[in-house]
């Protein structure tokens, strides 16, 4: 890829991407800052972290200083691949008000999700499930189930970075 555009753990994960990580030397990580010491603007590939503007809601993308689809389109991206693993709200667990209130950030970030997969020339969404939304647990699965989902999906991917 020319760019890459990450939100929330996949503005962690693009940007070690992006400063050329492989995805084995990624899993064995343990402190981000040590095997990330350049500042985003000078990352051998493009990179943009997104966040939303805690005033307005817009996404803003984050490309310079020590990030989705409709960022990745205004920094020039002429194809999009977009891996979605925002928790699904409808397994969300509410028997707490701690779990309730991020059921209500995941349901109001949920119509903007569905928004933004719109504009991707490819989306892939690896099975995410679990008993809670706050425990995740080990990154062993979720990172298995990213691999499953791209795998299943690969010829899509070349055939869509292929194009001229």
């Amino acid at each position: 890829p020319d760019l890459v555009v990450g939100s929330s753990a996949g503005a962690m994960v693009g940007a070690l991407f992006a400063s050329g990580m492989t995805s084995g030397e990624m899993s064995a990580l343990q402190v981000l800052r040590q095997h990330l010491p350049l500042p985003i603007e000078r990352l051998p590939l493009a990179f943009a972290a997104v966040a939303a503007d805690m005033e307005s809601g817009d996404v803003v993308p984050l490309n310079n200083g020590d990030t989705p689809v409709l960022a990745a389109r205004r920094l020039g991206a002429m194809r999009v691949l977009a891996i979605d693993v925002v928790y699904p709200p409808a397994h969300s667990e509410m028997s707490s008000p701690i779990l309730m209130l991020f059921q209500s950030l995941i349901v109001s970030g949920w119509r903007q999700l569905l928004a933004e997969r719109a504009l991707a020339d490819l989306v892939i969404t690896p099975q995410i499930r679990t008993s809670s939304q706050l425990r995740l647990g080990s990154r062993d699965w979720l990172i298995e189930a990213g691999e499953k989902a791209a795998q299943l999906r690969l010829v899509e991917i070349r055939r869509l970075f292929a194009e001229s």
